[in-house]
């Protein structure tokens, strides 16, 4: 739900933008959100509209979105234009459109990072099977060659080793493999 409301949020902010510049007041702008687009953003903002129907207080009706979904920082951001522009003034629409496009270029570049780490991760699974899948090989192909390491002291204790280190090994490629924007 949160990533399906990531992805549709810029669209909900330029819809916005452009009942604004059309000369819709804010309210009427999210009515057109809540009727336009999908959920869940629709949902979130019609939050808004329910809540600013029933008299509640504009600040009060934003941050209820907040609740709907807390994890999203771009939503916040929004509601803190939003509230910044009501007491300052300014071109509300204007900032919607960079706003808009800021959460696309990193949409973006998030994208870009997973693609340009996708190397790193594949290793990070071969480090991982390889070594399972060739003494799975072993075992079959030969199996008295491997009996030894499953039956005596020094050949468990190299085996619990390797197994130590091939989840250090994986757990430390995942961990250079990502990138917290």
């Amino acid at each position: 739900r949160f990533l399906d409301f990531s992805k549709q949020f810029p669209d909900a902010l330029s819809m916005l933008a452009s009942s604004l510049r059309a000369g819709h007041p804010l309210f009427s702008a999210i009515d057109i959100v809540t009727s336009e687009m999908p959920k869940p953003v629709s949902t979130v903002f019609m939050t808004v509209q329910r809540d600013i129907a029933l008299g509640i207080d504009t600040k009060e009706a934003f941050y209820s979105m907040v609740k709907l979904m807390p994890q999203s920082l771009d939503l916040k951001f929004f509601i803190t234009a939003v509230l910044v522009q009501k007491e300052v003034g300014g071109n509300l629409a204007e900032l919607l459109d960079k706003l808009s496009v800021t959460i696309r270029e990193r949409f973006k570049l998030i994208g870009q990072l997973r693609a340009q780490t996708a190397q790193t991760r594949f290793s990070g699974i071969i480090v991982g099977i390889v070594p399972v899948v060739v003494i799975l090989l072993i075992f079959f192909m030969n199996p008295e060659y491997i009996r030894p390491m499953f039956e005596t002291q020094d050949g468990q204790l190299a085996f619990g080793g390797a197994i130590l280190l091939i989840i250090a090994g994986f757990v430390s490629i995942k961990k250079i493999s990502q990138i917290e924007i």
